[in-house]
């Protein structure tokens, strides 16, 4: 048999609220390794006639699955919000260097010619 498009290779993840255990169909080689390598072993499975394994059926209690979504796109901001962000950072640089400034160095890195050299004497 030939290999699956990716359109064939799907994962249905099923559940509802009155079975404890979520049900998972996949036709993908790479989602079924996936679920093994968490221990997860498949209760049935299906097979071409070639005797290719074309789907797995797998059981999870629902309280192991654990949902990962990728980083959320936010909508881009407006120029009032780039402005009034730009104008909030620029108040906590402002207030970081007068409270280092305000506080000695003490021969740390970033200090003064001046202030190494009489912490040398």
């Amino acid at each position: 048999m030939s290999a699956k498009s990716k359109e064939e290779r799907e994962t249905v993840i099923r559940f509802d609220e009155t079975k404890a255990d979520v049900e998972i169909w996949t036709a993908s080689p790479v989602s079924a390794r996936r679920m093994a390598r968490a221990g997860v072993r498949p209760y049935r499975t299906t097979s071409a006639a070639d005797g290719e394994k074309t789907g797995w059926f797998f059981r999870v209690p629902f309280d192991d699955l654990r949902w990962r979504l990728g980083r959320i796109k936010r909508a881009p901001l407006s120029a009032d919000q780039k402005a009034s962000q730009a104008a909030r950072l620029a108040e906590i640089r402002k207030r970081l260097s007068a409270n280092q400034a305000a506080e000695p160095s003490r021969g740390l890195p970033g200090a003064t010619s001046d202030q190494s050299s009489t912490e040398e004497a």
